[in-house]
């Protein structure tokens, strides 16, 4: 297949220079790629800022859909890849408004002493719903459902849905992801009543036969679960290598893929963690570690009103290490970086709303912290 001459012809459709005839060669070539590969020369060819996943997914859809002869010729979307890149730019906009001024270089930065207010807007109601057989739809604000032949996902309140499996779809038992971007907490309640309140930038994989045959999911990320007792028996959560199992319960499981830990806090009832061999039985006030590059798996007594704090709409934290806070803000607000101008063994308690506003959190850590802080694009420097 002429890979080059496809991504030509995807460059001349974003900038809307196809002719007649390109545009037939174009959907012939587009026929013969993978939806992957498609994202993939997407990701090479164009360039605009495509960080914001559910436009870019916005995107694929409407490829998909001129492919299966859903969207005509005539549709008001055939300047798809144009209103894609605007909205992009308006997106980031909309998750970055920051008061810009000159730095000392000329550069443009931001500062949180500055007298106006640089506010981050971080995005409103969203998930990403993704397929075992690849295809994904986006709910945003104006989606209240999803509803096709193997899940069923509906909205029931803001930053709430409901997602049921259909176990009568013929599949080869894979898993269905839903998904939370950067700056979206989000609550899941399953077919069975269980309850998964996903963290920031989280994803969690449901069997495609889940309630029929099995309980299983999968989790990269944080996610506090809330499991019903009932049949089959048995609810189990991979994350990395290490598995939970439970009946009913309420617990809390951490497995972010920047980290090489997966721990799980216990509030309520019994759960069995697993790495291998190796096995520990948590009681409520525990927490089991597992981590990479030890051999053995460590429990310990840990504040559950802490480590849950997240859940609730806080960043709470007692007597730690400011690094280790900045880097859970990082992950609400979208920061790339976090540039360490001073080094600093300050240790703080506080708790912290997870409020739209960057700078009043910033400037309330400054006002207990021997620190100061300056927001430079999508980085915090601090000094």
């Amino acid at each position: 297949m002429n890979t080059t001459r496809f991504k030509q012809l995807l460059q001349k459709r974003y900038e809307e220079n196809l002719s007649a005839e390109e545009q037939e060669e174009f959907d012939m070539l587009l026929k013969q790629y993978s939806r992957g590969e498609v994202s993939g020369m997407i990701d090479e060819t164009i360039i605009v800022d495509m960080q914001m996943p559910f436009e870019k997914e916005k995107m694929l859809e409407q490829l998909h859909a001129t492919v299966e002869g859903t969207v005509r010729k005539n549709s008001k979307v055939k300047k798809w890849l144009g209103y894609v890149a605007a909205a992009s730019v308006i997106g980031l906009l909309f998750w970055w408004r920051l008061d810009v001024e000159k730095g000392p270089h000329g550069e443009m930065q931001a500062s949180v002493h500055s007298k106006d207010t640089t506010e981050l807007l971080l995005p409103d109601d969203v998930a990403i719903i993704t397929l075992e057989d690849g295809r994904s739809f986006v709910m945003a604000d104006t989606t209240e459902e999803i509803n096709n032949a193997a899940v069923h996902v509906q909205r029931i309140a803001r930053g709430r849905y409901r997602l049921d499996v259909k176990t009568t779809y013929k599949t080869e038992k894979g898993f269905h992801t839903f998904s939370t971007p950067k700056g979206v907490s989000n609550r899941v309640l399953l077919s069975d009543g269980t309850e998964v309140h996903l963290n920031s930038a989280s994803r969690l994989q449901i069997s495609s036969r889940y309630g029929s045959d099995n309980r299983s999911v999968r989790l990269e990320g944080e996610a506090y679960f809330d499991v019903r007792k009932v049949d089959p028996a048995v609810f189990d959560v991979a994350a990395k290598n290490v598995n939970v199992r439970v009946l009913g319960t309420k617990f809390n499981i951490r497995a972010l893929s920047t980290e090489d830990l997966v721990q799980t806090t216990l509030e309520e009832g019994k759960v069995c963690m697993q790495r291998g061999v190796q096995e520990v039985i948590l009681v409520p006030g525990q927490r089991a570690t597992a981590d990479s590059s030890l051999g053995e798996m460590t429990v310990e007594p840990v504040d559950v009103e802490e480590i849950l704090g997240w859940k609730d709409g806080y960043f709470v934290c007692n007597d730690q290490p400011l690094p280790v806070l900045l880097q859970e803000l990082a992950r609400w607000y979208h920061i790339d970086r976090i540039i360490w101008n001073k080094k600093t063994d300050e240790r703080v308690t506080l708790s912290l709303a997870r409020s739209r506003d960057l700078k009043e959190l910033l400037e309330r850590i400054e006002s207990i912290a021997d620190v100061r802080f300056k927001i430079k694009g999508r980085n915090i420097v601090v000094q």
